[in-house]
């Protein structure tokens, strides 16, 4: 049985196809799916440049979600997408209770262009695709997009650059009261069984996220 497409779906992708120039993307939950990804490498590589935003493994308040973005993170970075993870500022997030400074993304905004401005509830995954109900809102405005975008690079300098190096995963990064930018081989801020669990997490299926 075919499945019904979302509106929000079809209004996303009538906006990737219009979009020339820079794609800007903040998403607490960020798993783009097989075609989502397709999508975005797309969009590089007719010139368009995207930055994404999304949560760590540190920051991020499910787990799940973060098991099923890696699956697409290397194609993206290596297609050219600046991808970043946001800093969870509290370290020992592994403990039941979290410390005051546990810090995450919430927002799920896009900036087309520097014009067209996408903000909602929509999480970019195949759950809000299919089975939530969601709504967003999108502004035509060439003075309200750039202030947008603007807080989407704040964004970025309060996370991890994340890219490929030398055949790893690298993130890169100065967080909060440090002198010199950081270099990790595994996702800063985590002990080796929230890691070790995060492969597990691999299995739940993306819709149920």
């Amino acid at each position: 049985k075919r499945k019904t497409i979302s509106p929000i779906v079809k209004a996303l992708d009538h906006l990737w196809n219009k979009t020339e120039h820079d794609i800007h993307i903040s998403a607490a939950y960020f798993v783009p799916g097989k075609q989502g990804m397709k999508q975005l490498i797309t969009e590089e590589r007719k010139g368009v440049n995207v930055t994404l935003v999304t949560n760590s493994l540190s920051s991020t308040d499910v787990t799940a979600v973060y098991a099923n973005w890696e699956k697409y993170r290397t194609p993206l970075i290596e297609s050219g997408v600046n991808v970043y993870e946001f800093m969870n500022y509290g370290i020992k997030v592994e403990k039941k209770k979290r410390p005051s400074s546990f810090t995450a993304l919430h927002s799920k905004t896009i900036v087309f262009d520097d014009r067209i401005s996408w903000i909602g509830s929509f999480n970019l995954d195949a759950r809000s695709a299919i089975y939530n109900t969601e709504i967003v809102a999108v502004f035509d405005n060439m003075e309200f997009s750039p202030t947008l975008k603007n807080m989407i690079s704040d964004d970025t300098k309060n996370a991890w650059h994340v890219t490929i190096e030398d055949g790893k995963t690298t993130w890169t990064g100065t967080p909060p009261n440090a002198e010199e930018p950081k270099i990790y081989k595994h996702a800063p801020g985590t002990s080796l069984f929230k890691r070790i669990w995060r492969y597990f997490l691999r299995i739940v299926p993306e819709g149920l996220v």
